[in-house]
């Protein structure tokens, strides 16, 4: 998945659950340096293992060591310290006035 998408479905999950929408970006933002797992996720990973001397498989341990280490952390680090320095508590304003209602009665569509 690429960050692109995982921000915008948080932005859909935000609007849906009437929630800041930082509480749901910073996380997908961060997330996605979280890529150890293989040899074509980053740059680094590719360099390492264009030497020969590491395996995929090796590769595939840490990263998924790492990997179970960081996102619970992750989610910590965004209900605590998230919270503490950006007050994703309460929404914005603009981004609640920006939330727009349709409802479907008998036929019409009507929306604010």
């Amino acid at each position: 998945m690429s960050v692109s998408f995982a921000i915008f479905l948080s932005q859909i999950q935000a609007i849906s659950l009437k929630v800041n929408p930082l509480f749901f970006m910073f996380p997908a933002t961060i997330s996605s340096s979280f890529a150890f797992m293989l040899p074509v996720a980053t740059p680094p990973n590719a360099i390492v293992f264009s030497h020969g001397d590491i395996k995929v498989i090796d590769m595939v341990r840490t990263g998924i060591f790492l990997n179970a280490t960081l996102v619970p952390l992750l989610m910590f680090a965004t209900a605590t310290w998230g919270n503490a320095f950006f007050n994703l508590d309460t929404n914005p304003t603009a981004f609640l006035a920006n939330i727009s209602t349709t409802t479907i009665s008998s036929g019409t569509v009507t929306g604010s």
